[in-house]
């Protein structure tokens, strides 16, 4: 049997006849100029100015700023309002307790106002002397000046009264109607020890809320919560006097 002659053979690699082509040189001054170009583009887009920022903070105190003083101006204005209405009331207050107690008249025809006793001309006409307050038969004079208990009673006596006497429940309810107090004719007497009005009668003992306690008070005086209260006679008050009408 025969073997087969091995035959050799040189393998040559071809070169390329043409080069790859190469890549152009770029100039690296220009590429990080035109970077930084980009770079400062996205941040002009993206981040919001500081301007911008500002502006908007701005309007949101703007507004929250306006909604409080609009509130507090309100309120402000409703104060006022509430202080001038109070001071109003205090000044018509001040004025009706100012007024004379014998100008008061109510919607009773038993009392008459002096002011009802003086005609156009200035004359006066009726049954009391003026200033002085008419009611069921008897004339009142409440006085503004003050002085001790001997002293009311004799000025009560130059005009003709003396110094008031209450006899009746009702008298007492009469004088309750009027903010008012002072010496009434009633004293106890050294001698007896008994109180007694200046007409020399004895105090009825028929009267509410009579008080008549306390050492060296031997007077007596009218108060709207007592109508009969002890009092010592040399302290200095008003006056009530009476005059009846024949």
């Amino acid at each position: 049997m025969s073997v087969p002659p091995v035959v050799y053979t040189e393998l040559k690699r071809k070169k390329p006849s043409q080069s790859l082509p190469k890549r152009p040189k770029t100039d690296k001054s220009k590429d990080s100029s035109w970077e930084q170009e980009l770079n400062y583009a996205d941040l002009k887009l993206h981040r919001p100015s500081q301007q911008e920022s500002k502006h908007g903070r701005v309007k949101v105190k703007d507004t929250s700023a306006s909604k409080w003083k609009l509130t507090a101006v309100t309120l402000g204005l409703f104060c006022l309002a509430l202080l001038a209405t109070a001071g109003i009331l205090t000044i018509q207050v001040i004025q009706r307790l100012s007024q004379p107690i014998i100008q008061w008249h109510f919607n009773d025809s038993s009392i008459i106002s002096p002011n009802t006793t003086t005609n156009q001309t200035g004359c006066h006409c009726g049954p009391c002397p003026e200033k002085w307050l008419l009611h069921r038969k008897s004339c009142y004079f409440f006085s503004e000046e003050k002085g001790t208990w001997s002293q009311s009673e004799a000025a009560c006596q130059t005009q003709n009264s003396s110094l008031l006497k209450i006899e009746n429940q009702k008298m007492v309810d009469f004088l309750f109607r009027f903010s008012l107090y002072g010496w009434i004719g009633l004293s106890r007497h050294k001698a007896s020890g008994r109180w007694k009005w200046t007409d020399d009668s004895d105090l009825l003992l028929n009267l509410s809320k009579v008080v008549l306690k306390g050492e060296g008070k031997d007077c007596a005086k009218y108060t709207s919560t007592y109508p009969v209260f002890a009092e010592n006679c040399t302290s200095t008050l008003k006056y009530i006097c009476r005059h009846r009408i024949p």
